[in-house]
């Protein structure tokens, strides 16, 4: 695995941000044939990570339902995992106020992206980014008890 980019500073959750990141690179080691590269980037008030692949690709057919709940493009493949990655790591973007892409084509690999904005939103439900590094404590903490 090759990782590459800028250094691009994001207040966010970070464990939800941990949790979509370890699950996009986790599926393209497992299905997109060892090599991985992930590249780090920002455009304008994004930040961006790539997560791709140079594996067997996905079919144009199966590109809409990827992140669709429980979808599998190979029902008939074995291995673990029950289909609800790709889905729950979409709605962690989204809830950070971001989303993921997929770009594929069968035999050429996938590349996955991450989009995140750079500034810090509210999440839903109304709590506050996560605290900077070494800050423990919480953001209703810091804004006062609710």
């Amino acid at each position: 695995m090759a990782a590459s980019g800028e250094d691009v500073e994001v207040a966010t959750d970070r464990r939800r941000l941990e949790r979509i990141v370890s699950n996009l690179v986790g599926n393209a080691l497992e299905h997109g044939g060892g090599a991985v590269r992930v590249r780090v980037s920002s455009n304008g008030d994004q930040a961006c990570v790539d997560v791709e692949d140079h594996g067997p690709g996905i079919d144009a057919a199966d590109l809409p339902h990827v992140f669709d709940r429980f979808y599998k493009a190979d029902p008939a493949r074995g291995g673990p995992g029950s289909g609800l990655g790709l889905a729950i790591a979409r709605e962690h973007a989204r809830v950070l106020g971001g989303e993921i892409e997929v770009a594929s084509e069968a035999g050429a690999g996938s590349t996955f992206t991450l989009r995140l904005p750079i500034v810090a939103k509210p999440l839903h439900g109304g709590d506050g980014a996560v605290s900077p590094e070494g800050d423990d404590r919480g953001a209703s903490e810091k804004e006062g008890s609710r």
